[in-house]
């Protein structure tokens, strides 16, 4: 196990109020407030856009006239209600299963069958008309959640390995058909990030990751020191394959041990941003970035790890360790629009209750 130590006490990284690489919004809206803060690629929810309704076509060419890449939030393992045409095409093709017994309006789907998978390609193909530039998958790493694997099991008779392979393959057909049309692909990684299979996965289909919780839980309390270093020791390699975002929520920056793991984070990896925002995403945040890497950041938008004014200094040479096998934590994503009201949904969706560490799956 890696000490759990500060490299160099130089400033390896800055703190970025706006223009930075990612970020998520997915209630509550502003748009103003959106382009003014101008993040590069900004996550939404299709179905929840300013005012509460849903992502208008002229919404999307004001934010890709600013110069911000819009991409769509969008579920694989379950399908939400406040989704509401994505609900009931899974309800009248009989591929609804069991309700999420943790977040309340999220109901399992049959998503290795054809026919859904035929639903969410014509899906893509409604969101890039629209203008949306890219999509995040969701809700990927079922085979790590009991209550899953026994509704699959049930329905199919086979074993959560091979709902894993199910995850691969259909991944890999959304993501021809996302790229076919033009769009990025992203993917909320939560306990994937620690199956052997997904670093190459990624890699051969040109896929981004976004993961969560890395350093601290929903509420600001920091990760245990094991865990920590486990998701470090993974993102290493992680990170040189393929572009990684980690989003953290209620993050105290003035802390001195999350100043350390930043700098460990940032130090020892090829992680793109650190971004850190409210449970609920109903607001931006601001962005932890490598210096050198900051993008156009100017000395009244960023400041050094150590709470000085500075502009991006120049990038530093990345070191890592080979990784290593690790026991999963089983972390969940939060990439998911707490809240939302959409006016065919019927009821208000909120899933701030959901802890940031789910169930830990066996080691593979």
């Amino acid at each position: 196990m890696m000490e759990l130590k500060v490299l160099a006490a130089t400033a390896l990284w800055v703190v970025v109020e706006r223009d930075y690489p990612f970020a998520t919004y997915y209630q509550n809206v502003d748009l103003q407030r959106l382009i003014q803060v101008h993040p590069r690629t900004v996550c939404v929810d299709p179905y929840s856009g300013p005012g509460g309704d849903p992502w208008t076509l002229e919404e999307l060419g004001r934010l890709r006239r600013a110069g911000i890449r819009p991409v769509a939030y969008l579920t694989l393992g379950v399908v939400p209600r406040f989704h509401p045409d994505l609900f009931q095409r899974a309800r009248e093709l009989g591929l609804l299963g069991p309700e999420d017994p943790r977040w309340k309006g999220d109901y399992a789907v049959e998503f290795w069958d054809p026919r859904w998978q035929e639903v969410l390609a014509e899906k893509l193909a409604s969101l890039r008309e629209l203008g949306f530039e890219g999509v995040l998958f969701d809700v990927i790493d079922v085979w790590t959640s009991r209550w899953y694997v026994r509704w699959f099991e049930d329905v199919t008779g086979r074993s959560p390995d091979e709902l894993r392979e199910l995850v691969y393959r259909t991944l890999a057909r959304l993501a021809d058909v996302a790229h076919s049309l033009g769009m990025e692909v992203y993917v909320c990684a939560g306990a994937a990030i620690y199956d052997r299979e997904f670093g190459a996965f990624v890699e051969r289909h040109g896929i981004k990751v976004v993961t969560e919780n890395v350093i601290a839980t929903d509420n600001g309390t920091l990760q245990p020191a094991e865990a920590f270093m486990d998701a470090l020791e993974v993102l290493m390699t992680l990170s040189r394959i393929t572009d990684v975002y980690d989003v953290e929520y209620g993050l105290d920056l003035e802390d001195e041990e999350v100043k350390r793991r930043l700098t460990l984070l940032l130090g020892s990896t090829r992680v793109r941003e650190v971004y850190v925002t409210s449970p609920a995403h109903d607001r931006l945040g601001v962005a932890v970035v490598p210096a050198g890497r900051s993008g156009r950041v100017g000395t009244a938008e960023a400041r050094t790890g150590r709470g000085e004014s500075s502009t991006a200094g120049s990038q530093r040479p990345h070191r890592g360790v080979p990784l290593i096998p690790v026991v999963p934590v089983g972390r969940r994503g939060k990439l998911r629009p707490a809240q939302s009201v959409h006016p065919r949904a019927g009821r208000r969706y909120n899933p701030s209750s959901r802890p940031a560490c789910g169930e830990v799956p066996a080691r593979g």
